[in-house]
């Protein structure tokens, strides 16, 4: 993906604030490999609470993680089945 292009799945995201640890969890790291890892991307993260726009920038820069992506996608589906009974 081209660095101008943005994924409809992660724009498509609601993002709450999250803490580092949070977002680690989501990548099945800890914290200080979260750490080095957007660092050799060059994302530097500022002090306190990350916040929807940055997480976003983290989802583009290490990827979606997989259980946040089949945790959404279990809810789109939900949605849907949800949606067809009732109508």
């Amino acid at each position: 993906m081209k660095a101008n292009e943005q994924d409809p799945f992660i724009e498509s995201l609601v993002l709450s604030v999250k803490t580092r640890l949070e977002i680690a969890i989501e990548y099945g790291t800890c914290v200080k490999t979260l750490m080095r890892k957007l660092e050799k991307k060059g994302i530097v993260l500022p002090p306190g609470n990350i916040f929807p726009n940055t997480c976003k920038e983290i989802y583009y820069a290490l990827g979606v993680p997989a259980g946040l992506k089949e945790k959404m996608l279990g809810e789109q589906t939900a949605d849907k089945v949800g949606n067809r009974i009732k109508t």
